[in-house]
This record gives C-alpha cells, sequence and structure tokens, in this order.
C-alpha cells in the first residue's frame, strides 16, 4: 500500500503537469459560448419581468375595473390578493416540474399559459371571470423566476453568475417602476382591456421566441417524453369519459340512473388491465434480463446498465393502437347512432387499452426516478390534469362544429402522436441516461 506522503508527491507531479490555464480555468461548465449565455439570461429574464410587470401595471386600473363591472374597490382586491396567493404557491410546483422535465418545455409551458389568461382577462367583462383568470395568470407569470433562476444556475458558475444574476434582477426591478406608468397611460387613454392586450401582444411575442430560439439548459429528455405521452393519452381517456354519459342521455334517451351504470364496463376492464398488465411488465423484465444475460435481483434499484425502457415500452405501442383505433369507432357510432352496445364496447376497450398505458408510464417514471418518484409523479399528475382540462374544455365546441366521428378522430390522431415519441424513446432512452449521468 502507498504510503500518504508518496500519494503526495504523486499528486504533486500531475499538477505540476497542468499549464496556469487548465488549474485556473478547469474542464468547461456548460457547452453554451459567453454569447450563447447571455441570450439566454436575457430570454429567461424577460419572461421573469412579466411576473411583476402583470401585478404592477394592475393597480392604476382598480377604481376603473370595479366601475367597468359593477362592484366594489375590496372585491378587485381580492383578486390581487387571489394572485399572490397563487403567486406564492404555483413556483414550488412548477420549478419542480422544470428539474424533472427540462427548463425549456416547462418555460413553454407557462409563457404559453400566462398568455391564454392575458387573452382571457382582454374579452372578458364579469368580475368571477376576472377573479379566475388572474389566478390563472399568476400560475403562469410568478413561475417564471423560479425558472430564470435554474436556467442561469444551469449555464452558469459561481464565479460568473453574479454578473448574470445582476441582469435578472434588472429586468425584474423596472417592473414597479414601468408598470404603474404604463398601466395609467392605457386607462385613461384606452381602458383598462387593453391593459390585458398589451400583455397578450408582449407574451405572444416573447412565447414565439422561446419557441424558436431557447435551448434546453436541463435536459431530462426520458422523462419530458414519458409525460408527454403519458398526457396525451389521459386527456382522450378522459374526453371519452366526459362525453360518454351526455351522449347516452341525448342519443339514446337513457335516464340518468342508466347514464352512470353505462360506465361500468370501461371501469371493469380498466381494473382487469391494471392487474394484467403489471403482470405483463414483471414478465418482461425477466424475459428482457435472460434475453442480455443479466440478473434479475429484487435488492437493488440500480438500472443503469439495464434497458429499461425496451423493458416497459415493449408491448405499449400495441395498448396505444388498439386505444386510437378504438377511440376513432367510439366517435362514429355516436355519429352513425348504432345500437347502444356498440359504443359501450368501444368504451370498454380504450378504458382497458388506456389503463395499462397509465400503468406502463408511471412504473417507467419510477424506474428511471427511484429516488424522487413522488416528486416525478407529481409533475406528471400536474401536466397530464392540465392537458386533460384542456382537451375536456374545447371537447363540446368541436364535436358540435364536426361531428361526434371527426371529433374522436381528432382526439385519436393526438393518441396516434405517443407512437413515435415513445419509439425514439425505446431505441435511444438508455443511451441518453448514460450521457445525461
Amino acid at each position: 500500500m502507498s504510503s500518504p506522503s508518496k500519494t503526495t508527491e504523486e499528486l504533486q507531479e500531475i499538477t505540476l503537469e497542468k499549464t496556469p490555464e487548465q488549474l485556473e480555468n478547469g474542464p468547461p461548465y456548460s457547452v453554451f459560448t459567453g454569447l450563447q449565455k447571455s441570450f439566454i439570461t436575457y430570454a429567461a429574464s424577460v419572461s421573469a419581468m412579466f411576473s411583476g410587470l402583470s401585478s404592477f401595471i394592475y393597480y392604476p386600473a382598480i377604481t376603473a375595473l370595479a366601475n367597468s363591472l359593477t362592484t366594489s374597490t375590496g372585491n378587485i382586491n381580492l383578486t390581487i390578493t387571489a394572485y399572490l396567493l397563487m403567486a406564492g404557491l404555483t413556483p414550488s410546483i412548477i420549478g419542480d416540474c422544470a428539474d424533472r422535465l427540462g427548463r425549456r418545455p416547462i418555460s413553454i409551458f407557462v409563457m404559453a399559459l400566462y398568455l391564454g389568461a392575458n387573452l382571457g382577462l382582454a374579452i372578458q367583462s364579469h368580475y368571477v371571470a376576472l377573479l379566475v383568470l388572474r389566478c390563472v395568470q399568476s400560475a403562469g407569470a410568478s413561475s417564471t423566476i423560479a425558472l430564470a433562476y435554474g436556467i442561469i444556475s444551469d449555464i452558469s458558475t459561481p464565479a460568473e453568475r453574479g454578473s448574470y444574476m445582476g441582469v435578472l434582477m434588472g429586468f425584474t426591478n423596472a417592473a414597479p417602476s414601468v408598470g404603474p406608468v404604463l398601466g395609467g397611460i392605457i386607462t385613461e387613454k384606452l381602458s383598462w382591456h387593453w391593459i390585458f392586450w398589451l400583455l397578450s401582444i408582449l407574451s405572444a411575442a416573447h412565447l414565439l421566441g422561446l419557441l424558436l430560439f431557447l435551448p434546453e439548459t436541463s435536459p431530462n429528455r426520458p422523462n419530458f417524453i414519458v409525460i408527454v405521452a403519458g398526457g396525451l393519452q389521459y386527456t382522450v381517456f378522459g374526453c371519452l369519459a366526459a362525453s360518454l354519459s351526455a351522449q347516452m342521455i341525448v342519443l339514446y334517451s337513457l335516464d340518468y340512473l342508466a347514464a352512470g351504470l353505462v360506465y361500468l364496463p370501461s371501469g371493469i376492464s380498466g381494473i382487469l388491465a391494471a392487474y394484467l398488465t403489471g403482470k405483463l411488465l414483471d414478465y418482461e423484465y425477466r424475459r428482457t434480463a435472460q434475453k442480455y444475460g443479466l440478473t434479475v435481483s429484487k435488492s437493488t434499484n440500480e438500472i443503469t446498465d439495464f434497458p429499461i425502457e425496451e423493458v416497459r415500452l415493449h408491448s405499449v405501442f400495441y395498448f396505444i393502437t388498439i386505444s386510437t383505433i378504438a377511440t376513432v369507432a367510439y366517435g362514429w357510432t355516436l355519429q352513425a347512432r348504432t345500437h347502444i352496445a356498440a359504443p359501450i364496447v368501444m368504451q370498454f376497450i380504450t378504458g382497458g387499452a388506456s389503463v395499462a398505458i397509465f400503468v406502463i408510464c408511471g412504473g417507467l417514471l419510477t424506474d428511471l426516478n427511484p429516488d424522487r418518484s413522488a416528486t416525478v409523479q407529481a409533475s406528471y399528475n400536474l401536466i397530464r390534469c392540465a392537458l386533460g382540462g384542456a382537451g375536456v374544455a374545447v371537447l363540446q365546441a368541436i364535436s358540435d362544429t364536426v361531428g361526434a366521428g371527426w371529433c374522436f378522430t381528432i382526439y385519436a390522431a393526438f393518441s396516434a402522436l405517443c407512437l413515435p415519441l415513445l419509439l425514439l424513446l425505446k431505441q435511444r432512452g438508455h443511451l441518453w441516461r448514460k450521457t445525461e449521468r
């Protein structure tokens, strides 16, 4: 065994072989150049500025809003309280999602959410709508500050981070000065509606810039693909469930009790699919381990050298295909007003296939994140509920416009989009995991 003094001498020899630049700088911390870092910082800082701007631009319009909406100043102040409460709650959830899924998709998501809220605020003329949409606006805007800090942490070291933080704080602290001036001018010369039209225009332009130019600074492609695919499947599943009772009552003149009973086939198939898919996943794990000559161990979570993506995603393509075809068939059986058994059978099939997909996606997320399973599942739940809510919100409008057949064909197309995404993950996921370690 080498003595401590000899080890020290060896380390000194290794150190002397390095140039002064290597000793000072070491290996590069980020793949981005200085110019790219500056651009990313400015993009993140502009995003963060919307949080304070949305708050302070609102204050000069408080009295105008109260008069226009025929309510009290106290009630308008409650919309400010709701905005601040949401601003305190949302960043921790969104920040965690960004850590699990990557900064770019979450940055785009919250800016799109913020844009949608601004558009709704610009066209509404009711106090309740104002209150609700201010909460949604806050959920999008307030998260941008946490995301900006995360992005700057990704691309910079402590030795250079101060300058980037200075840029961020410069933008965020400009809002308390600029916001009230803009709000006062717009309210006086135009109307309070134009406050939100201005925010809509600014956020739309910035969202376009993020879509085109913002790179990913903290990649986690496997988690992102699984959550998006699971979210899309959950959206279709939710729309199928939301449509069933209403369609049964309108098309087949069922009473409310019978309209509730028609959900039983889908629920029963889901229970069976959950149990059987779990058994299938264990079987495929053993089969793949045998294929690659690997040992199946029940005493470790280590999967660095195990192709877990190949295992978990082996059967998911069949389930997605079945669900997609059955979703299309469900829509057209409603359109054709076939016997009531036809749409119920399609619901039975989609219910089982969808639950099988959920088991696979949830299991793979746990496999990929064994030490933070609860937090990544929370991120998954947030994204899929947001997608599901959006899907159900436009369901009736689409159905009324193009009919049930084409409506569910459109939703089935979103389901089919998961196929190439998950195929990519199956083929490249193991390599990505090793690269991102």
